[in-house]
């Protein structure tokens, strides 16, 4: 997921309030999109990827848990890191370099004229990312968690990165921290959504940089 001053992203829709039910994969695509579109979250989302080699899908995903009161363990968040990491090194890794790199002119083809085929590979790296979420989602209905639910969600939040962080192996700790905290505190405004209607659509476009 990503964004340029160039190019925004449309915002991200109104989130509806929805009682805080078990949740599906289509709640957890909603709830990425909405946090995805809160103030500095997008920003903050693309350090920890640029620059600390963290997978935005990962860390929306322990904002999620968290906010339903699940405290991952660390050997889920090992096994959910594992599954995520061949599809985002086959898929979304790829289909993001070609879309930055559209960005400029290719030989004889200039960014302008390459603009409509760029807008679609940026479908496509949307849709692969709701793909590894949706994956992400049903592995880890087999994966253990902790009830937490009588927790500070913010606290369980921390949790659920801080056990990713260290998964990940992020050498410096201390400079993704206030990005980690950006995500925690958008994630608590929130609000959970329930699954869409046969027919509506959750997402939101939230992916360009």
């Amino acid at each position: 997921m990503s964004e340029t001053p160039q190019d925004p992203p449309e915002p991200a829709p109104t989130p509806e309030t929805a009682p805080e039910t078990a949740p599906d994969s289509a709640r957890l695509w909603r709830f990425a999109v909405d946090l995805y579109g809160r103030d500095g979250v997008e920003d903050a989302a693309l350090a920890l990827q640029d620059d600390h080699g963290l997978d935005v899908t990962m860390l929306l995903l322990c904002c999620f848990l968290g906010r339903h009161g699940v405290r991952a363990r660390r050997e889920t968040i090992a096994a959910l890191d594992q599954h995520a990491r061949a599809w985002r090194a086959v898929a979304v890794e790829p289909l993001r370099t070609l879309r930055r790199r559209l960005k400029r002119d290719v030989g004889a083809v200039s960014a302008e004229s390459a603009a409509p085929f760029r807008e679609r590979v940026k479908a496509l790296e949307l849709e692969a990312e709701r793909l590894a979420l949706d994956t992400l989602f049903r592995t880890l209905e087999r994966l253990p968690g902790r009830d937490a639910r009588e927790a500070e969600r913010a606290g369980v939040m921390r949790v659920n990165l801080s056990l990713y962080v260290e998964q990940a192996g992020v050498a410096d700790r201390a400079a993704a921290r206030p990005y980690l905290e950006t995500l925690v505190l958008g994630a608590v405004e929130t609000v959970l959504k329930p699954a869409p209607e046969r027919g509506e659509s959750a997402e939101g476009d939230a992916n360009d940089a």
